[in-house]
């Protein structure tokens, strides 16, 4: 006598064997069961089409050889979906975004040598991909073993980074005279020698034949000071470079704020957006002292690999133009000072030891830079004038400083707090990646939108998870809660930062 429990067990067979169809319908002429009638997702009977793809080759579907193991699990037959070639398991989804064009990218790495260099310089040996090293003379003079082995490495060139990197006092070392400024560089290039490859400290900065770029980040009155000196290094035959997108790190762990994945994703964002200095070219920027420990190192690793996957190439910043710099020469004689008052014909009358640049935009430029400082404009007549980007940027940069009441002065300038600046990034999220509660309490009662994304789809819950940041995530969640219970919004999946 069977038990129940085989009986039971019975029933549960002839149903997806489907004989208990054939013997309900044998008075119909259908005496066979059909061997793809499968369990839907609703638990119930449903037909589908017989496909020659979606059934194994050798699969045998009679009843005798039916796995009950499989029974309340997924079938490869029954239950594998029809997915499109992008996320279909025999199409990797690195294969689908190659994207068409060409795809160059050049990583750059700041302010070595120093704590993290070496394993930086392995993981770039090992991967056998190209990188430009922006060194710092100080640096330099104090390791100079991992300076030499960036030299002798084939697929690095070792470019200038000031020699004392204005020792993290970016203002004070720009409100210098011009010879001072370039003094300092000149320093560092007469150790590091070849051609003039710069990139300045603390500015985004673009020199190029072809480019002619100033940081948005600075106020105005900072910038009227400052673009001479820009065009002053360019006249002396420097190649001022910035960069597209930034892998940022905790100024306080010096750990990279991104996994290698996430990075990839937003490398390859900005490269549909086209919001790039040249199409089909992205400089990355990163710093020597992320990649101190072995898990910060994996993640470069990654990152490394996704970007090879897609089809991307890894090039050195003198392949990002046509043309190369001047060489330093260390006999060439002082430079005179260049100041804002300087007319452009005086200002090339003393540099003839260095042949400035022919660009018509830099002279252009130039001239306005001087005629502006002449007529002594004044900087509040300056900063009245700000376009909704300057606005945006210089927000950016009060909150990044932590300047509560200038943030509040530039709120009540009409600065957007849910807006995003041209780099693509959002007030909330600058201020959790600041760590301070304080600050991003004061922009959620001033307006700030909690399930707003950046540019890279990153939302304010999603950074406070990255960081771990315990405070800032109890706060959202609060704000949260608020939120959905008085608009009755849909439970969705907030704690994830994908919400948006």
């Amino acid at each position: 006598m069977k038990s129940w429990k085989q009986t039971f067990v019975f029933f549960v067979f002839l149903m997806l064997s489907g004989a208990g169809d054939s013997v309900a319908a044998h008075g119909t002429g259908r005496h066979h069961a059909d061997p793809m009638r499968v369990l839907s997702a609703s638990g119930y009977p449903s037909e589908r089409k017989t496909t020659t793809k979606t059934v194994p080759t050798g699969t045998n579907l009679s009843a005798n050889h039916l796995d009950f193991s499989t029974i309340g699990s997924e079938s490869p037959v029954a239950h594998t979906p029809d997915l499109p070639p992008e996320t279909s398991p025999k199409h990797p989804r690195s294969a689908s975004t190659r994207l068409p064009g060409e795809k160059t990218l050049f990583f750059t790495s700041d302010d070595g040598p120093l704590a993290g260099t070496a394993n930086l310089l392995n993981v770039l040996k090992e991967e056998g991909i190209k990188a430009t090293m922006f060194y710092i003379g100080r640096n330099i003079v104090k390791s100079p073993d991992l300076f030499h082995r960036a030299l002798a490495m084939p697929n690095l060139l070792v470019a200038n980074h000031t020699y004392t990197h204005a020792n993290n006092h970016y203002q004070r070392f720009y409100r210098r005279s011009a010879q001072r400024v370039v003094d300092d560089i000149d320093r560092a290039q007469k150790i590091i020698g070849g051609a003039k490859y710069l990139r300045l400290c603390g500015r985004n900065v673009w020199r190029l034949p072809h480019i002619y770029r100033n940081d948005w980040a600075i106020r105005p009155a900072e910038k009227s000071r400052e673009v001479a000196k820009y065009d002053a290094l360019a006249n002396r035959g420097y190649f001022i470079y910035g960069w597209d997108i930034e892998w940022l790190f905790n100024h306080t762990t010096q750990r990279p704020l991104f996994s290698g994945t996430e990075m990839a994703r937003r490398v390859r964002l900005l490269y549909r957006s086209g919001r790039t200095a040249q199409k089909g070219k992205i400089i990355l920027l990163v710093h020597d002292f992320m990649w101190q420990s072995a898990a910060n190192v994996r993640q470069l690793r990654t990152f490394i690999h996704i970007m090879k996957a897609e089809g991307w190439t890894f090039d050195t910043i003198d392949a990002y133009c046509s043309t190369t710099p001047a060489v330093y020469e260390q006999t060439h004689k002082p430079a005179t000072a260049v100041t804002p008052s300087l007319p452009p014909e005086k200002e090339a009358e003393s540099n003839q030891t260095t042949p400035a640049l022919s660009s018509r935009s830099i002279k252009k430029h130039f001239a306005h830079a001087a005629g502006s400082a002449r007529k002594n404009v004044s900087p509040n007549k300056t900063a009245r004038s700000l376009s909704p980007a300057d606005l945006a940027m210089q927000l950016s940069n009060a909150i990044r400083k932590q300047q509560f009441l200038r943030i509040r002065k530039l709120l009540a300038r009409g600065a957007r707090i849910n807006g995003r600046d041209p780099t693509g990034e959002i007030p909330l999220n600058l201020a959790i990646k600041t760590n301070n509660a304080v600050l991003v309490r004061m922009l959620v009662e001033q307006g700030a939108d909690i399930f707003r994304t950046d540019a890279y789809g990153m939302s304010p819950m999603g950074i406070a998870r990255e960081l771990r940041n315990t405070i800032i995530i109890h706060y959202l969640i609060r704000q949260i809660t608020h939120k959905r219970n008085r608009h009755k919004l849909p439970r969705k999946s907030f704690f994830d930062g994908s919400i948006g």
